[in-house]
């Protein structure tokens, strides 16, 4: 495959994932943003990168926002947005973080290609990724190399 051919191959791809996401979750989580006077994000791996990225942006827009584990994050509290991103929606820490900021009354906002996943059953909003999974070997949603 030429470096052309993988292009337009991630560009479609892309473009096959946007417009099956459901922008009514996505227009809940823009609201929950603007609501929010503290936000939280988390993810593991290439998730989390991701998570990060997406807070600078928040910066960028003017949001208060943190990312989980970091030495000068502050506990999350009652009423705070915990965004997390989990392809498999069931990676343990990002679970585990998700149980705690809901136990103490944050909204959750969960991103995942699972939406029936843990993290899926107990976030406020979802927003289902419908791409290939880590282990997805299949190709069913995606002709490029899995993980």
């Amino acid at each position: 495959m030429s470096i052309h051919q993988a292009i337009d191959l991630i560009l479609f791809e892309n473009q096959q994932v946007l417009q099956n996401i459901d922008f009514g979750a996505v227009t809940k989580l823009g609201e929950a943003i603007s609501q929010s006077k503290r936000i939280f994000v988390t993810g593991e791996g290439r998730s989390g990168l991701v998570m990060r990225m997406f807070a600078m942006r928040l910066m960028h827009l003017g949001c208060q926002d943190f990312v989980v584990g970091e030495t000068i994050t502050p506990s999350i509290q009652a009423n705070d947005l915990l965004i997390d991103c989990s392809g498999s929606g069931a990676t343990g820490n990002v679970l585990s973080i998700a149980q705690k900021a809901q136990a103490i009354g944050a909204h959750i906002a969960s991103i995942t290609t699972q939406p029936d996943s843990p993290l899926g059953q107990i976030a406020d909003i979802v927003i289902h990724l419908d791409a290939a999974a880590k282990q997805d070997h299949s190709n069913e949603h995606s002709q490029q190399f899995a993980g």
